[in-house]
């Protein structure tokens, strides 16, 4: 896959883009309008997380659209893909993204929580709301949420430690994971949460974690 800054991707569809716009969310909304547009945001781990995804979608042949990095600076765009992958930092406009489905790893900031209940309420209707319920603020945002989304809320699983590697307890067995990044390992389960929205099975997805 290769990226570009946004401008020249956009331009390759037929958009104009500079990185002056007042609005830079709406631009990448309007561009990707009939795709489903999987936003992943947080305070933390979200760029690790959305790397994770796109492991596992990889390595499972299915294509998908990404935007990342610090303002959205890097892209690949396509018209034939259904998905687009965009990374959020919590000092965007969230809300203008529309997102279909959301992840949000957590709030650690203060600062920041208008800005997340903002983006909250402009998911669309039907849509997907990932969310690490054991960030008490993230969880009160969406358990106050009043507009219409599903909620797929997740916590820390459960894991052994053995020789210093780390393994996943689940309904498949134990899983070892080549990482030892353990706040990474926290929000696995809104990655695979995620990845099943995107048509990946469990086991699947488990699958792919072994390439890690």
């Amino acid at each position: 896959m290769a990226f570009k800054n946004l401008a020249d991707a956009l331009l390759e569809l037929g958009i104009q883009y500079s990185k002056d716009s007042e609005n830079t969310e709406k631009t990448i909304s309007d561009a990707t309008k009939n795709k489903t547009r999987v936003v992943i945001s947080g305070d933390q781990k979200r760029s690790e997380i959305t790397s994770l995804i796109l492991h596992v979608l990889n390595f499972h042949d299915i294509q998908t659209d990404i935007i990342f990095g610090e303002n959205f600076e890097n892209a690949s765009l396509s018209t034939e893909n259904d998905f687009v992958i965009i990374e959020a930092n919590p000092n965007e406009n969230l809300q203008y993204l529309h997102a279909n489905i959301a992840l949000i790893t957590d709030i650690t900031n203060d600062e920041n929580e208008e800005n997340y209940r903002n983006f909250i309420r402009k998911i669309t209707a039907g849509g997907v709301l990932v969310f690490n319920e054991e960030n008490s603020t993230l969880k009160n945002l969406a358990d106050n949420s009043e507009n219409y989304f599903r909620k797929f809320p997740y916590q820390r699983p459960s894991t052994t430690i053995k020789n210093e590697k780390i393994y996943l307890d689940t309904e498949l067995g134990e899983i070892p994971l080549k990482h030892t990044d353990l706040e990474l390992v926290n929000h696995l389960e809104g990655a695979r949460y995620i990845c099943q929205q995107l048509g990946i099975l469990e086991e699947n997805f488990f699958e792919a974690l072994l390439t890690l």
